[in-house]
C-alpha cells in the first residue's frame, strides 16, 4: 500500500511560468482569513463516543484554539441517544487534551528579544496557562535570525512531573558530542511507558545547552523535534516548532505546522500563517491552504476563484479539485486515488463529510497522531488502530479507550480470525517486532462482544499470544477487565460450566498483578495461592521483605536482584537449620528458567559513570536506550538491577520505582502464564 504521504515532507509542485502572473493576482484578490472559520464543512459532526451521558463539553478555555472551532461542542448537541457503533459505521476519537497545559513560551534569552520589538503579549492578568492559543505569539523568536545558543534552548517551560531535578540545567555538566549521541540513538517507542514519558520531558523542556553547542545547535534541535515526531508528540511538537525562527532551515517544520492545525481544527491560527506565506510564494500547498480557509470561512466565491486559478496555472492535485468541487455544492460523484491522498486532502474530506477509510489514513505518520484524533469521520477500523497507537505511545489512558472499543458493535475482524492472524507469532523479546496494532485492538474487541462457553479458553490464549509479542504490561489493564466482564457473565448464569483450573490460576495471575489491593473472586480460587505470591513479589518491589516461599511458588528467585536495588530484604532466617527439614533431592525438575537478553555492558558501566557524576539527562536517556528495544519481562534481572540503581543514584526515584514494578509484573507474567504451552 502506498504512502498517504511522506513522513519527510516534500515541496509541492510549483506553478508554471505561464501562469504566475494570474496566480499572484488572485493570491491578492483572495482576502486573509482572520476571522474564525466555522461555517463550511465542519458543522454537523458525527457522535463524539466519549461525550454520551459522560462530561460536559469543552470550554473555550479547554484548549488551544477551542475558541475557533465551535461545531466542536455543538456536535453533541446533536448526538443521537445511543452509546454504541457498528464497525462500519463512522466515528470520533476522544478529544484528547494533555495532561497538563502546555503553553508557547519563551527561554529568557528569547524573551528579552521579543521585548526589544515590542512583541510580548500584554500582561492582561490572564493565567498564562489558560490563554487560548490566539492570546500567544505566533513564534517565540522575535527576530527572523537568532543566536545559535538561544536556538539550542528552545523548549517548552512547565513544572517537572517526574523530578524536581528535571529543569533548565539538566544539561549543564555535559558536553554536546554525547548530548547528540543520545537523542540521536534513544528510541521514541518502547517496552518502558515510565522511561518515554522521562524521555519525553527531557527532548520537550526549555534547557541551557550543553557545553560546545554552539556549533550544532540546529542539529540539537532538529534531533529532538525527530524524536518527537516519531514518539507521536503532535501536541509538543506544534508548540515547540512555533518557537522557531522563520528562516530556511526550518520551513518544512513551518508547513507541518499548518498542516498540524488545520487537522486540530485551529483554523484561526494555520489561516493567518498561510496567509503570510502564500503572498511570498508560489508553491501549490500554501496557495491550496488558503482556498481550505476560505471554504472553511464560507467564502465560497473567492474559494471557487482561487481553485480556478490554481488549476489553469497547473496545479495537479485532483484529490483535492475534486473535494473542493464538492464542498462548493457539486452532486458529480468523486473518485478519490487513495495512493496520492496527503494531508491537506484529509482535511478536505472530513469538511466534505467523507469517511476517511483505513487505506487512505493508515500511512498518516506518527508526526500527527494527536492531531489526527480530530478527524471527525474516521472509519471504524481507522479509528480502532489510532487508538491503540496512542494507547501504545501514552497519549491516552487505558480508561478512555476502553470505553471506543467496547462502544463497537462488530469488531473489524472475529476474534477467532484475528487470533489465528496472531498465532505463531513471536517478537522473542524484542519491542521492534510487535505485531500490527490493529489486530491486537480488533482481537480484544471480538472477545469483549464474545459469549459462547469457549470465550475463557480464547482470553486465555489471546494474552499469551500478547505476551509473545512483547506487550503484556500495556494490555493487562484491558485483559484484566475483560476476565472481569467473564466472571460477571458467568455469576449470572445457571448454566455456565465451572472455569477450568488451569485456566484460573491465569487469571488470577492477571488480576492480582492488575489490581493487588482488591480481593481475588472466588470464581478463580485455584489460583488464589499464586495470586497471593504475586501481590507479595510486587510488594517486595516496593521495598517490603521477600520471602522465599513466595519467591518459590511464583518462580521469582530470577528477580532478586531487582528487589535487593529497590531496598527489599529477606526475613532473618537460619538457612542451615532450615536443611534438615528439606529433601536431599537436588535436583527436583523445576520450570525452566526463563532466557534472558543481557544488555551492552559497554553501555552499562557508561551508565555507571554517567550516575556517578549525577548527569541526570544523560542517564535518563541512555537507560532508555537501554531497556526501550527489550521487552521488560526479557531483561536479565541482573541488568535491570543496574538500570533501577542508576536512575536512583540521580534522583529519579518514582522512576526507578515504577520501572521495577513493571519489570517484576512482565517477568512473573512471563515465568507463570499458560506454563503448558
Amino acid at each position: 500500500m502506498k504512502p498517504l504521504f511522506n513522513s519527510r515532507m516534500t515541496v509541492r509542485t510549483r506553478l508554471s511560468k505561464a501562469g504566475m502572473a494570474a496566480f499572484c493576482v488572485a493570491s491578492f484578490l483572495l482576502p486573509a482569513m482572520g476571522h474564525p472559520a466555522a461555517a463550511q464543512g465542519r458543522e454537523d459532526a458525527p457522535v463524539n463516543l466519549l461525550q454520551l451521558g459522560q462530561t460536559a463539553p469543552k470550554t473555550a478555555d479547554s484548549s488551544a484554539d477551542s475558541a475557533v472551532a465551535p461545531d466542536s461542542t455543538a456536535a453533541s448537541d446533536k448526538t443521537p441517544g445511543s452509546d454504541a457503533a457498528n464497525a462500519g459505521e463512522i466515528f470520533v476519537l476522544p478529544d484528547i487534551q494533555p495532561e497538563e497545559a502546555s503553553p508557547l513560551t519563551r527561554t529568557d534569552t528569547q524573551n528579552a528579544a521579543a521585548e526589544e520589538q515590542g512583541e510580548l503579549p500584554a500582561n492582561d492578568g490572564t493565567p498564562a496557562l489558560v490563554r487560548t492559543r490566539n492570546d500567544l505569539p505566533a513564534t517565540s523568536l522575535a527576530r527572523r535570525s537568532v543566536s545559535r545558543v538561544s536556538l539550542a534552548s528552545v523548549g517548552l517551560k512547565r513544572a517537572a512531573t517526574l523530578s524536581e531535578d528535571l529543569n533548565a540545567l539538566i544539561w549543564s555538566d555535559s558536553d554536546a558530542e554525547t548530548a547528540l549521541y543520545l537523542l540521536r540513538n534513544v528510541p521514541a517507542m518502547g517496552s518502558a511507558p515510565i522511561l518515554s514519558q522521562l524521555t519525553f520531558e527531557i527532548m520537550a523542556i526549555a534547557a541551557v545547552p550543553p557545553k560546545g553547542a554552539g556549533s550544532v545547535a540546529e542539529e540539537l534541535v532538529s534531533t529532538r523535534l525527530n524524536w518527537l515526531a516519531k514518539a507521536g508528540q503532535s501536541d509538543a511538537l506544534a508548540e515547540i516548532v512555533r518557537m522557531l525562527p522563520e528562516e530556511d532551515r526550518w520551513a518544512e517544520w513551518k508547513r507541518w505546522q499548518v498542516e498540524y492545525d488545520l487537522i486540530r481544527q485551529a483554523d484561526d491560527t494555520a489561516c493567518r500563517d498561510a496567509e503570510k506565506k502564500a503572498q511570498l510564494t508560489l508553491d501549490d500547498f500554501w496557495h491550496q491552504s488558503r482556498i481550505i480557509c476560505a471554504l472553511l470561512a464560507g467564502d465560497k466565491n473567492n474559494a471557487r476563484f482561487a481553485a480556478d486559478i490554481l488549476k489553469a496555472s497547473g496545479g495537479e492535485d485532483v484529490n483535492f479539485f475534486q473535494l473542493v468541487d464538492k464542498l462548493l455544492g457539486s452532486e458529480a460523484e468523486i473518485s478519490l486515488d487513495l495512493a496520492t491522498l496527503d494531508s491537506v486532502d484529509l482535511v478536505l474530506m472530513d469538511a466534505a463529510h467523507e469517511q476517511i477509510s483505513l487505506a487512505a489514513f493508515e500511512q498518516m505518520p506518527s508526526s500527527m497522531i494527536q492531531a489526527a484524533s480530530n478527524f471527525r469521520y474516521l472509519a471504524a477500523d481507522a479509528a480502532l488502530k489510532t487508538s491503540f497507537m496512542m494507547l501504545e505511545r501514552g497519549l491516552q489512558k487505558r480508561e478512555p479507550i476502553e470505553q471506543i472499543w467496547r462502544s463497537l458493535l462488530e469488531a473489524p475482524m472475529p476474534a477467532e480470525a484475528a487470533l489465528a492472524t496472531l498465532d505463531g507469532q513471536d517478537a522473542f523479546g524484542q519491542t521492534a517486532a510487535r505485531h500490527d496494532a490493529l489486530v491486537s485492538a480488533s482481537l480484544w474487541v471480538g472477545l469483549a462482544l464474545r459469549k459462547e462457553a469457549d470465550t475463557n479458553i480464547l482470553i486465555r490464549r489471546a494474552f499469551e499470544t500478547e505476551i509473545r509479542s512483547g506487550r503484556p504490561e500495556l494490555l493487562l489493564d484491558l485483559y484484566a477487565s475483560l476476565i472481569q466482564q467473564r466472571l460477571g457473565q458467568t455469576a449470572d448464569s445457571e448454566t455456565a460450566p465451572a472455569i477450568d483450573a488451569e485456566v484460573q490460576k491465569d487469571f488470577a495471575l492477571m488480576l492480582s498483578l492488575s489490581a493487588p489491593s482488591d480481593e481475588l473472586p472466588v470464581a478463580v480460587s485455584a489460583g488464589s495461592e499464586l495470586g497471593k505470591s504475586a501481590k507479595n513479589v510486587l510488594a517486595a518491589a516496593k521495598g517490603q521483605s521477600w520471602q522465599a516461599e513466595d519467591l518459590k511458588m511464583a518462580n521469582a528467585w530470577p528477580l532478586l536482584p531487582v528487589l535487593e536495588a529497590q531496598g527489599s530484604v529477606g526475613l532473618q532466617q537460619d538457612w542451615t537449620a532450615m536443611l534438615t527439614n528439606t529433601a536431599p533431592d537436588l535436583f527436583t525438575p523445576r520450570p525452566v528458567k526463563p532466557a534472558y537478553h543481557r544488555l551492552s555492558a559497554t553501555h552499562l558501566l557508561a551508565l555507571g559513570q554517567l550516575a556517578e557524576k549525577g548527569n541526570i539527562a544523560e542517564t535518563a536517556l541512555l537507560a532508555a536506550m537501554l531497556v526501550q528495544p527489550v521487552a521488560l519481562g526479557w531483561i536479565e534481572p541482573v541488568d535491570a538491577a543496574e538500570i533501577i540503581k542508576s536512575l536512583q543514584q540521580v534522583g529519579l526515584q518514582s522512576v526507578a520505582d515504577q520501572l521495577a514494578e513493571d519489570i517484576v509484573k512482565a517477568h512473573l507474567l512471563r515465568a507463570n502464564f499458560a506454563l503448558a504451552s
